[in-house]
């Protein structure tokens, strides 16, 4: 009996080597025929897709096809994003959320032997949100009333966004503006004119597609003050002490003061007046009809200037009080 292995060997295999082999054994006169099929592995060729780019709505499912030639030997077929795979099959279904917005998406086709990859771009319409949602200061503004309030937010939406307003608080609305800032990228305007102290507090408005929208607020804030007297009146040739506190959760040590004499919103004098912690002291004497005016009371440092309390002064003569 004779033992041993025979071994064909072709080099620079090719397609034009394909077909049936056959090995002739001849063992104690016995004639054994051994046969192989031999055929070239096929690399995987996928059909190639109508768009590179898909669209898809935020919340709304999509469905990403992907086929290939039947080829030797058969291929496995998965999708995969960010190295990542998603699906062993020929399509994948899911519902997207505004962080698979320009996703890359690859077909994968491997038989061992070859890989295709086929990749498509999602382009995702996204309803808007707000950039930088975490920063909460941002929804809060310091006011003074019966001043306007500039207020601006920054949207991220997909197409330019329409803005509305929605709960007002009490004060004067004014419109939206909608400016694009970047690609996708807008910055919403608009002023508040808080005429009273009711009028502080939340102001709700909507940002919205035609995707879907949401809402949001901007809350007004005034720094509390106490004024004394309320409401000031001087006697011709006496005087007066006016008093302006304010209550801040920082210190007030870093803070200087000032009053304004003003009429119709033209200053005609200043005075730097006298400042105790959080109070300034103003003391008007021998009050004549020269000292008739609007009095404010003025706190500011190199960071901030607050106008606190617009104070009215009138003057009487001391037969008519």
């Amino acid at each position: 009996m004779t033992i041993g292995n025979y071994i064909l060997r072709i080099l620079n295999f090719g397609n034009e080597n394909d077909g049936l082999y056959q090995c002739d054994s001849v063992v104690n006169g016995k004639l054994t025929i051994y046969k192989v099929k031999v055929k070239s592995a096929e690399e995987p060729i996928l059909k190639k897709p109508d768009t590179e780019v898909i669209l898809g709505n935020e919340g709304a499912k999509v469905i990403l096809e992907c086929k290939a030639m039947i080829v030797f030997p058969p291929v496995d077929m998965h999708w995969s994003t960010d190295g990542h795979i998603l699906t062993s099959s020929q399509s994948y279904t899911f519902t997207p959320i505004r962080n698979d917005h320009k996703r890359i998406f690859t077909c994968i086709a491997n038989n061992t032997f070859y890989e295709t990859r086929r990749s498509i771009q999602l382009v995702l319409q996204y309803k808007p949100y707000e950039l930088d949602r975490g920063n909460i200061d941002q929804h809060i503004y310091e006011v003074e009333l019966g001043k306007p309030c500039n207020v601006s937010i920054e949207i991220s939406s997909y197409q330019k966004p329409q803005t509305s307003w929605a709960t007002n608080a009490g004060g004067k609305l004014g419109v939206w503006d909608v400016q694009k800032a970047s690609e996708e990228i807008f910055t919403l305007f608009s002023t508040i004119v808080p005429e009273r102290s009711s009028h502080l507090g939340r102001y709700y408005f909507i940002v919205r597609n035609n995707i879907g929208s949401y809402k949001h607020y901007i809350e007004l804030k005034s720094t509390p003050v106490l004024l004394t007297p309320p409401h000031p009146i001087c006697n011709i040739s006496s005087h007066i002490d006016l008093e302006c506190a304010i209550t801040l959760e920082e210190p007030t040590s870093s803070f200087s003061t000032m009053w304004l004499h003003q009429i119709n919103e033209i200053t005609l004098r200043t005075f730097s007046g006298t400042k105790r912690e959080n109070c300034s002291f103003l003391q008007i004497s021998f009050c004549d009809n020269r000292d008739a005016g609007d009095y404010v009371c003025k706190w500011s440092t190199t960071k901030k200037n607050i106008r606190l309390v617009f104070m009215l002064l009138f003057m009487v003569r001391k037969n008519e009080v």
